[in-house]
């Protein structure tokens, strides 16, 4: 060619032919040599397994997801193989194929991209939204402290309080017999089994996911060991639970948890009713803190100086030590105790030994 050697291929000037710059990589549309190449194999291993092809492997990635009618959490661990994620993003409903997604991260060199975290997901997206969902940032956590001893509709109040939902839609779901079922709980409801801790979660993150956290949590921490010590006591999970929420409302020291457990499974042993005051209040209306002693005589199913044994459920979200004294309770013999105001207790064997503690903090109380 006249004035000079032949121009240099187009691929070679970073441009194509006729003008407009190369696609970046993270798009499949014509891309670089070095990604062609890569996605080339990547669509050949796709097409020698009976997949899609070029033509169809670009398509995939561009479809839209299934539909999503409800928020979808995804968490990512962190650490977690890229291959794992994409499976999860199936298994949650979000992602039709994960073969697709994870052969294209993979050439594109995002596979080791994704930060660990939560994401929602919202309406549905194509696997390269998914991609870059889950290699961006993210969503913000906000936190809530669930404290030990909160009934249900204290914790609800707390989690609407957080700005997670209002108070009605977490009792929707706590009243929803699937819920209950598939959570393994007893037909009753969740209470007891709400377990107390500090959580954090995206602010859109569904009601009912939140509450299923709370209750996985209980099972992680009332662990087999303690389900065979509560069955050592002739105690169902269930009564474990129930006797862990009496010690809970009844004592803020960690070091009177065991002998308060005590006192009520000797108690039971004994066919004497347990007489906890907290059962009175939580099965009262309105449950305000003050107690009468015309309330002590009014029979409700919770009212443990009228009815024999446990209480037919928790009466309260119990904490770890709580639920741990129930089912190790101290080796005494104490039937009684009476507070003595300062958040600490009287232990007694005796009724006579009992009275005569009763009577003694009424003289130093005048």
């Amino acid at each position: 060619m006249a004035g000079g050697g032949r121009p240099p291929p187009a691929a070679a000037r970073g441009h194509r032919p006729g003008g407009g710059h190369a696609d970046p990589p993270g798009v499949p549309g014509r891309p670089p040599l070095v990604i062609r190449s890569r996605l080339a194999r990547g669509a050949l291993a796709l097409t020698g397994a009976g997949g899609l092809g070029i033509a169809g492997f670009a398509v995939t990635l561009h479809r839209p997801g299934p539909p999503v009618p409800a928020p979808v959490a995804v968490t990512v661990d962190e650490g977690e193989r890229f291959a794992d994620v994409a499976a999860d993003l199936a298994r949650q409903g979000v992602l039709r194929h994960p073969l697709p997604l994870v052969v294209w991260a993979r050439v594109t060199r995002q596979d080791r991209g994704a930060h660990w975290g939560e994401y929602l997901i919202t309406r549905p997206l194509s696997p390269l939204e998914l991609l870059a969902r889950i290699t961006g940032p993210p969503d913000p956590l906000h936190a809530v402290v669930v404290p030990e001893g909160r009934t249900l509709r204290d914790v609800v109040g707390l989690l609407a309080a957080a700005g997670f939902g209002s108070e009605e839609s977490f009792l929707c779901v706590l009243q929803d017999p699937r819920f209950l079922a598939e959570e393994d709980l007893p037909p009753a409801g969740a209470e007891g089994y709400l377990f107390p801790d500090t959580y954090a979660f995206p602010l859109a993150t569904p009601q009912e996911r939140i509450l299923r956290s709370m209750v996985q949590r209980f099972r992680d921490v009332f662990t087999p060991a303690l389900m065979l010590r509560a069955a050592d006591l002739g105690l169902s999970v269930h009564q474990a639970v129930t006797l862990a929420s009496l010690v809970e409302s009844e004592t803020p020291r960690a070091e009177e948890r065991r002998l308060v457990a005590a006192v009520f499974l000797n108690r039971l042993r004994r066919g004497i009713p347990l007489q906890s005051d907290p059962t009175v209040l939580y099965g009262r209306e309105g449950r305000d803190r003050t107690l009468t002693r015309a309330d002590l005589h009014r029979p409700t199913p919770f009212n443990t100086y009228t009815i024999p044994g446990l209480p037919p459920g928790p009466i309260a979200n119990p904490g770890r030590a709580s639920l741990e004294a129930a089912v190790d309770p101290a080796p005494v013999d104490y039937l009684y105790f009476v507070a003595r105001g300062d958040g600490t207790h009287t232990f007694s064997s005796t009724l006579a030994a009992h009275n005569a503690a009763v009577a003694h903090l009424r003289r130093v109380r005048r």
